[in-house]
C-alpha cells in the first residue's frame, strides 16, 4: 500500500480534513502564544504636582558634594506607593529619609496591562550636583 507523508494513503485525506477543521480552534491560541510578552503595557507615572521630593541639602551644596540616591518602590493598582525602600543611599541619612517619606506621599497614574491597572515595581534615581557658575558667552566677551 502506498503512503503519503508516512500515512497510509486512504487515511491521509480524512486526517488532513480533520486538521483543517480544527484549525480555527487552535489558531487563536497559537497566535496568542506567538505574541506572549507583547501585551499592551503602560508604565506608571507620577501625578503632576504630587511628588515634591526634597531639594539639594545646603550642607552638601556648601561642601560641593554630589548626592546620588536610588529609591526602590512598588506602585499599586490604585496608584499609591507601597513598599518603598532606599536602594542606594546618598550618604546623608537625613536626606535619604526625607526623600523616602516624600516618595511615600506621591500619587501615580497606575501602570496598565491590557487596559487594566496593575501593580508594578519601579526605581527612581535622584542626583543633586553642585552648580558650577559659568558665565554666558556674551558676558565673557563683554569682560574682555
Amino acid at each position: 500500500m502506498r503512503t503519503f507523508l508516512g500515512i497510509v494513503k486512504p487515511l491521509a485525506f480524512p486526517i488532513l480534513a480533520l486538521a483543517l477543521a480544527l484549525l480555527p480552534v487552535f489558531l487563536p491560541k497559537l497566535a496568542h502564544a506567538a505574541t506572549a510578552g507583547n501585551d499592551d503595557f503602560v508604565q506608571a507615572r507620577p501625578l503632576d504636582g504630587s511628588c515634591a521630593l526634597p531639594g539639594y541639602p545646603p550642607d552638601a551644596a556648601a561642601a560641593g558634594r554630589t548626592l546620588r540616591l536610588r529609591l526602590d518602590f512598588t506602585v499599586g493598582a490604585d496608584g499609591r506607593v507601597k513598599r518603598a525602600a532606599i536602594g542606594q543611599p546618598s550618604g546623608m541619612p537625613a536626606y535619604d529619609r526625607a526623600a523616602l517619606d516624600a516618595l511615600e506621599r506621591c500619587l501615580h497614574v497606575p501602570a496598565q496591562l491590557d487596559g487594566r491597572p496593575v501593580e508594578v515595581s519601579m526605581s527612581r534615581e535622584i542626583v543633586h550636583a553642585p552648580r558650577v557658575h559659568t558665565p554666558h558667552p556674551s558676558k565673557a566677551a563683554d569682560d574682555r
